[in-house]
């Protein structure tokens, strides 16, 4: 067991996440020096009979971030693709590539891409996943209401 006595706690938590991308997190006690003094010796008596300690201001700066809120899809966010746009995308969210896509519409293989092009910036995605996404999102809500 190793004990850090630390006051500045980004410095810690910067240890304490070393340590654990390591595998010795479990090795490691914390002894924050700005405690009460009774405090500060029953931490310190923990570390010294060999147990763990970590100060919740550490546990609570190492809680993942909570993942931003999905925007809400407007109803008549697809209303914006063409009608041969929103073809492209129901194919591509029957999981087909791009030649079958292609070969289905009597498009070529480039026009396919350009069409998924347009809709990955119509519907304001990064990738054509999240435009299938989106697609299937809209489907399965339509089907409930």
């Amino acid at each position: 067991m190793v004990a850090l006595g630390y006051r500045d706690v980004p410095a810690a938590r910067q240890v304490a996440d070393a340590a654990e991308a390591d595998g010795l997190g479990a090795q490691l006690g914390y002894l924050p020096m700005n405690l009460e003094i009774d405090r500060w010796v029953s931490v310190l008596r923990l570390l010294l009979c060999g147990e763990s300690y970590m100060p919740r201001e550490l546990i609570e700066q190492a809680a993942p971030a909570p993942e931003p809120a999905k925007p809400a899809m407007p109803d008549r966010l697809f209303d914006r693709l063409t009608d041969r746009e929103f073809e492209v995308l129901s194919c591509a969210a029957q999981g087909n590539q791009n030649k079958i896509i292609a070969d289905k519409l009597g498009l070529s293989v480039h026009t396919v891409k350009l069409h998924m092009h347009h809709v990955i910036a119509k519907l304001g995605v990064h990738n054509r996943t999240e435009a299938t996404i989106c697609f299937l999102e809209q489907q399965q809500s339509a089907r409930v209401q």
